[in-house]
């Protein structure tokens, strides 16, 4: 980080109510009655492995709330992938249909995050697959997690009957 980096965001941390400012002097709408507050925008994990926005915005208006991400951005970087994991069908489907990120009347982009569900992921429930790859089976067993007929066949009654390992 530099100090240029850090100056392009910094100031909406310190100062959040810059953002209506800031918006409707480049002739974007911004309602009135919205609350604008920073939010911690440290997304770092137990590992040691930084993951952060630079500034983060919570903005309370009348047409539902938002939350604004302000990126400082000195050079091209493709590096940024989004992908949502789902354990219930419909919220995969949701998840799948395009976002569209910023203001009702002027949006920023459009959002098409890859999705991971129990819709596309398949339920391994062969021991012999399973054991083929064990990181991939945990990750659907936790993907299905939800599932009924999943959970149906691994409360199964019978010793025969296909189980989840």
């Amino acid at each position: 980080m530099t100090a240029k980096h850090e100056a392009l965001h910094r100031l909406f941390q310190e100062e959040p109510s810059l953002l209506p400012r800031t918006l409707r002097i480049v002739d974007i709408p911004f309602p009135d009655e919205c609350e604008v507050s920073v939010i911690n925008a440290d997304l770092t994990e137990i590992v040691p492995i930084e993951r952060r926005c630079d500034t983060l915005l919570n903005v309370k208006c009348p047409g539902g709330p938002y939350t604004m991400i302000i990126e400082s951005q000195l050079e091209e970087d493709s590096r940024k992938v989004l992908i949502v994991i789902c354990q219930k069908p419909g919220t995969a489907r949701w998840a799948r249909e395009p976002k569209t990120i910023g203001l009702s009347d002027r949006p920023t982009s459009v959002l098409y995050p890859i999705v991971l569900g129990p819709d596309n992921v398949p339920a391994i429930m062969d021991r012999s697959e399973a054991a083929r790859d064990v990181v991939l089976a945990a990750f659907s067993a936790i993907t299905h997690g939800t599932s009924r007929r999943v959970n149906a066949t691994t409360l199964g009654s019978s010793p025969s009957s296909p189980r989840w390992v």
